[in-house]
């Protein structure tokens, strides 16, 4: 009786064992088939992919030379000359007018006594030389706008438009075709011009700025 029990209990481990053996096969033989299977496969790539920053680029005309250079400025006297700027950047921008570096060699600044009028428009066959007399030619040029106001002077110019975001015109460029504006400058001395103001000069920039919109 208890050899028969002994038998059968080494018949169920047996059995135990032969179960475990057969899952085990079974489980490797079921990972090699779900690893090894051939599949379909599918792919798309946008390639070559590049990034380059566009750019702002604005210049004038007037090739290295000054706008005005007036000697011997007596009251009642005026001039005018033109400069035309031109934008190509690649872009969208926005142009800004404005002075900057006011300045005087002599000790007493002329600027209050120099009225100031300029103008944005077009022009076209314009030569840009050296200014300062009656050489400015601004024949055939339209105006647009004014960008100063009424009774500017070179002094109240200089300290209301110093920078971009104090900057005149309303000037907005699209990148990738060149645009081009023409300025007219009216200068002035005041016939009121005191006697101490003799022999006084003024220097100044002007400048034509680009940011991108």
């Amino acid at each position: 009786m208890t050899a028969t029990r002994m038998d059968m209990g080494r018949y169920r481990a047996a059995a135990v064992r032969m179960t475990v053996v057969l899952l085990a096969i079974l489980l490797a033989s079921f990972s090699i088939l779900t690893t090894s299977r051939a599949v379909f496969t599918a792919t798309t790539a946008n390639t070559g992919n590049d990034f380059t920053a566009g750019n702002v680029a604005i210049s004038d005309d007037d090739t290295g030379l000054v706008l005005f250079n007036i000697a011997n400025f007596k009251p009642g006297d005026s001039f005018e000359n033109c400069i035309e700027v031109t934008y190509d950047g690649s872009l969208d921008s926005d142009v800004r007018f404005y002075g900057a570096n006011l300045a005087t060699t002599t000790g007493t600044n002329l600027a209050p006594q120099i009225d100031l009028t300029v103008e944005e428009g077009t022009l076209s066959g314009f030569t840009a030389t050296e200014l300062g007399g009656n050489e400015g030619d601004c024949t055939g040029f339209s105006a647009s706008s004014t960008l100063t106001a009424g009774g500017e002077t070179l002094d109240s110019f200089a300290t209301a438009y110093t920078n971009f975001a104090t900057g005149l015109s309303a000037w907005a460029p699209l990148g990738g075709s060149a645009d081009t504006r023409t300025y007219r400058f009216v200068v002035g001395l005041k016939a009121t011009a005191p006697d101490a103001f003799q022999g006084m000069d003024a220097q100044i920039d002007f400048v034509w700025e680009a940011q991108n919109s």
